[in-house]
């Protein structure tokens, strides 16, 4: 699929890229330098697939993490194994204990204060403003729990309301340069919300720069563009001046659905300009 040219200000610069997490759906293709120099890690939405989040704590050892999510959590987990026995007739035994082990896993990943002062997870929705305070939160009152104010890489899968909190984490890095050492980000509903997706990313490239970008292969493409894609980003000044063109990239890039082939984007000159 070649871009269309309204999205040639997608084309990635080159840098020095790294695979953190699993070989399918949850990981994501990151800046060497930006995970290399992260001070902390915050996570905003990981639901039950935190491969990427256990793969970069363990590169980076010691460091602090934040995660957020709504629908996650110890407890939520725990909730969803017993509601197999308690509804399912009969028991589905093996589903239940994959849920039970999810739980498990999620006490490694976060585990019970005081064990872990380094590591905080909020059960919340993130938002752009509170409506109700025992569901939602903000990315400022966020960083206002977090121990880390600065080198912070940011994570996000927040099924469409990216759109509406990445503004708000423009404004803390313009206000605080290096606050925010790179970005993954995983935008939804493109297709759909294309104005939302062009303003958003054309904002954060004012201090970023595109360095990866992959389709998601689980949602088909109806259009002639991806309606679900997945971007990288790291300081301008950690780029180099050369452009990648060709997705997905070799031992870098794998389909989020390995039952299907991956999407294959091509950027290609226009009138011998670079965008």
């Amino acid at each position: 699929m070649y871009v269309p040219e309204r999205f040639q200000f997608l084309l990635p610069f080159e840098c020095d890229l790294v695979r953190v997490g699993s070989s399918g759906d949850g990981g994501y293709v990151v800046p060497l330098s930006s995970l290399e120099n992260a001070s902390s890690l915050i996570s905003l939405g990981i639901a039950s697939e935190w491969s990427f989040d256990s793969d970069f704590l363990q590169r980076r050892k010691g460091i602090s993490y934040l995660a957020c999510d709504r629908t996650s959590g110890f407890l939520v987990h725990c909730f969803w194994a017993l509601r197999t026995i308690v509804n399912q007739r009969p028991v589905r035994v093996g589903k239940t204990f994959r849920l039970l082990r999810t739980a498990m896993r999620f006490l490694r990943l976060v585990p019970p204060w005081p064990f872990s002062r380094q590591r905080v997870f909020v059960r919340r929705w993130l938002k752009p403003q509170v409506r109700d305070i025992r569901r939602d939160v903000t990315i400022a009152e966020l960083l206002e729990r977090h121990s880390t104010s600065f080198g912070i890489f940011i994570k996000m899968d927040i099924e469409g309301g990216e759109y509406e909190v990445l503004p708000q984490i423009m404004r803390l890095e313009r206000d605080k340069p290096g606050t925010f050492v790179g970005l993954c980000i995983e935008f939804h509903d493109i297709e759909d919300r294309e104005k939302d997706f062009v303003r958003v990313v054309t904002e954060l490239q004012d201090v970023f720069a595109v360095v990866h970008l992959h389709a998601n292969n689980i949602v088909p493409v109806v259009g002639d563009f991806p309606s679900v894609l997945e971007l990288s980003f790291a300081p301008r000044d950690t780029v180099g001046a050369g452009r990648v063109r060709t997705f997905p990239r070799k031992e870098l890039d794998y389909p989020n659905n390995s039952l299907l082939p991956d999407i294959s984007l091509s950027f290609l000159p226009i009138d011998n300009k670079e965008f």
